[in-house]
């Protein structure tokens, strides 16, 4: 899930190739516990020693973005939808920056060179709230919301009742016909099991 100031690409590890996160509203780096397992080249360390993998960090881990060579500590975490978070920890130690997050681009300088890291439109996903209990978002494939784009009008939220017709459908009733009603007969077969109970006590 993307937010208004964060944008995804393609990068890696070594020979792996990863999706990264870039997201201005997170405060470190983060890196999921399927990367370092299927790399295994990095260190894990932990507060009390012990292998606590939701605790631990991956320090000075490389990473390839676009040509540019990111070495970073990343903390373990169980993240879905990615492989690596950059969060503020990278981009405050990059200096001045400027990023345009409606065209997915952000601009830093590193070792006196400009680059421009360029996020893939398609890996954008749009929020739709599902109501009632539960509530969570789903997310919606560029294609398709091109397609609600297209035709908006036709998925357009119905206003007021619909249309009226040049011809209604109804069941009419054959006139004279009485409504059957089943309260009747549960109150006469009632009555008639009550006396047939009277009966039975008097003979005993």
């Amino acid at each position: 899930m993307t937010s208004k100031h964060s944008f995804k690409f393609w990068g890696k590890i070594g020979d792996n190739s990863i999706l990264i996160l870039i997201d201005c509203g997170a405060s470190h780096n983060f890196i999921a516990e399927s990367v370092v397992k299927k790399t295994e080249q990095y260190w894990v360390k932990v507060r009390d020693g012990h292998s606590v993998r939701a605790q631990g960090m991956c320090a000075g881990v490389e990473l390839e973005v676009q040509g540019v060579s990111v070495r970073q500590n990343f903390y373990l975490f169980a993240l879905e939808g990615v492989d690596v978070i950059l969060g503020m920890e990278w981009l405050r130690g990059l200096g001045e920056i400027k990023a345009n997050f409606d065209k997915l681009t952000l601009k830093i300088r590193v070792g006196g060179e400009v680059y421009q890291i360029k996020g893939d439109s398609s890996l954008s996903i749009a929020k739709v709230p599902l109501k009632g209990p539960g509530e969570k978002m789903r997310a919606v494939p560029e294609s398709i919301k091109q397609i609600l784009e297209e035709f908006k009008e036709v998925f357009r939220e119905p206003q007021g009742l619909p249309p009226s017709r040049g011809q209604d459908h109804a069941i009419n009733l054959k006139e004279g016909a009485e409504i059957y009603s089943s309260s009747n007969s549960s109150s006469i077969t009632g009555i008639g099991n009550l006396s047939g109970m009277v009966t039975l006590f008097n003979a005993l």
